[in-house]
């Protein structure tokens, strides 16, 4: 019904052993969503990446969406909160080590020529070969939801990613903080952003200020109402 009415997208996220979401896989949703809609984004918010030891199963299914609906994904990645932590019985003393380290060999996976070996801190491949690779060149838009924290927001400006202020764990004042953080951050990493409002959340779009050659460019999809 969100696609019929003209919603530009629906979000769907990961939460384990809990009555809260209802979604212990958002990637089997969107494989849902995938069959039931046709024009509006399917937003991954998202996959919990400390949690997994095979971080390229995130790469592949996440490609895999991307061509079944031909570049209608939204790929977003989360450090997770504790219930995941308690669930999975895993270490968060290391949740933002695995993070980074599991983003980084996902980026390779959708845009590097296999096969390749990765020898991390956290995980050990021999092989990595991703097929198929995303529709989207080089790879999905990416964002990354958060509740405000200071550490989330500067590597995505780092990084020019979208970053989603959670309403359901953000206070309206956290909100406002971090409406008044992002752009100070931004600006150090010589990025511009956007804020967009969807569904009671704040969408903070970060993106490069200038090109090679001098022009705009920017990874914004445009504003995102959103099912939850």
């Amino acid at each position: 019904m969100a696609d019929q009415l003209g919603f530009d997208g629906v979000c769907v996220n990961e939460h384990h052993q809990t009555a809260y979401g209802g979604m212990p896989s958002p990637n089997i949703m969107a494989a849902c969503l995938a069959r039931r809609t046709k024009q509006a984004k399917l937003v991954v918010l998202g996959n919990v990446l400390p949690l997994y030891d095979h971080p390229q199963r995130v790469a592949e299914e996440i490609a895999m969406l991307d061509v079944i609906t031909k570049g209608r994904v939204v790929s977003g990645m989360v450090v997770g909160t504790g219930m995941e932590y308690f669930s999975y019985r895993i270490n968060p003393t290391y949740a933002r080590e695995r993070f980074h380290e599991a983003h980084d060999l996902i980026i390779k996976a959708w845009t590097t020529e296999g096969p390749f070996s990765w020898d991390g801190t956290h995980y050990r491949f021999r092989y990595i070969n991703v097929w198929p690779r995303p529709y989207q060149k080089p790879h999905p838009p990416i964002w990354i939801p958060g509740s405000g924290s200071s550490e989330t927001m500067e590597w995505v400006a780092k990084q020019k990613y979208t970053y989603m202020v959670l309403p359901t764990l953000a206070p309206f004042e956290l909100r406002r903080q971090a409406a008044e953080y992002f752009p100070n951050v931004a600006a150090k990493r010589d990025t511009r952003f956007v804020i967009r409002k969807s569904a009671g959340a704040s969408v903070f779009t970060s993106a490069i200020r200038t090109s090679k050659r001098g022009a705009n460019t920017s990874r914004t999809i445009g504003t995102m109402r959103a099912i939850f």
